[in-house]
């Protein structure tokens, strides 16, 4: 049997499918987050959240969407917590240029061994490109995933 992927969905991620609609590129992402997060429920991939993503969360100041964004974290599967070893990690991350919030995804993710972190965050994803963890935009990771199981 096959080991489910863990996902570790970025802030900016969650925020996608409440997020204004202008450009085609962000309905796309948000339509993808939503598969991806049913595909989840489902049982297909493991959700996992972390003590850091809520309280970035907890800084969005649009009430409506902070609640909607936190209802979707009470379906994680697994909860990832900062601890001392996670500042090393941390130093990795800012040597590719992150910093705050961004870089601690990226160091919890190589901590806890996801597999994959998805952000919506163009400049993180450029940034994460030479660290040993998969960072990938939502809609490229769901086409993929579904074209792999054709």
């Amino acid at each position: 049997m096959n080991k489910k992927k863990k996902i570790y969905f970025d802030t900016c991620c969650l925020c996608r499918p409440f997020d204004a609609h202008s450009l085609s590129r962000t309905i796309l992402e948000a339509d993808a987050v939503k598969l991806l997060l049913e595909e989840c429920y489902e049982g297909k991939y493991v959700f996992v959240k972390s003590d850091v993503l809520q309280l970035e969360i907890n800084q969005i100041n649009d009430e409506e969407k902070r609640f909607s964004v936190e209802e979707i974290l009470m379906y994680a599967h697994e909860t990832i917590i900062t601890n001392p070893e996670t500042s090393q990690y941390i130093q990795k991350a800012a040597q590719n240029g992150l910093n705050g919030y961004d870089a601690i995804h990226i160091a919890l993710a190589l901590q806890y061994k996801i597999d994959v972190l998805l952000t919506t965050d163009h400049l993180f994803l450029k940034r994460a490109k030479s660290l040993p963890i998969r960072v990938i935009n939502p809609l490229e990771f769901f086409l993929e995933e579904n074209n792999n199981e054709k």
